[in-house]
């Protein structure tokens, strides 16, 4: 098993080595993708976040330096606005992953009423390919540990 997850992290690292930030020819303005929050507290900062978006589904994430990913999926956002995360109704999600064991990953509850979320989004930016905004979520595991993910940014390209 340790084996499978070194060579996942590699093959991650790999192609976040190969995201930099873009320089624009026209203008000669950079843009470099940022993702960052608190988990519990601990700041945490992406390395080379990205952003795919297609079908009406988008879908951010983001590793840091010690392979904690945080991801939020997210259905038929393709405006501004602030958008809830978690709850029966709702078809998006955010993910915390602190390892490689079940227990290791957190997720915002779907099953849960549909008025009761347990975070949200907020895009201030979504035009031109890029996406901008805020998140924040409070997310379980399988033995109903918690952990708070606050103050999100985001600065990606879609």
């Amino acid at each position: 098993m340790k084996t499978i997850f070194t060579l996942v992290a590699c093959s991650l690292l790999l192609v976040i080595a190969g995201c930099k930030s873009e320089t624009n020819t026209v203008t000669g303005t950079t843009f470099t993708p940022e993702m960052s929050a608190t988990v519990d507290g601990t700041s945490w900062t992406a390395i080379a976040p990205q952003v795919i978006s297609q079908g009406g589904i988008t879908v951010m994430s983001g590793v840091n330096v010690e392979g904690r990913v945080i991801s939020i999926s997210l259905n038929g956002i393709s405006a501004t606005g602030t958008y809830p995360l978690g709850g029966l109704l709702n078809q998006r999600v955010g993910t915390l992953t602190l390892g490689t064991t079940p227990a290791d990953i957190y997720t915002t509850p779907i099953l849960t009423l549909a008025d009761s979320t347990s975070g949200s989004l907020v895009v201030t930016t979504y035009s031109g390919g890029q996406m901008q905004g805020t998140f924040s979520f409070r997310a379980t595991n399988t033995a109903g540990a918690s952990k708070s993910v606050a103050s999100g940014k985001f600065n990606l390209k879609y």
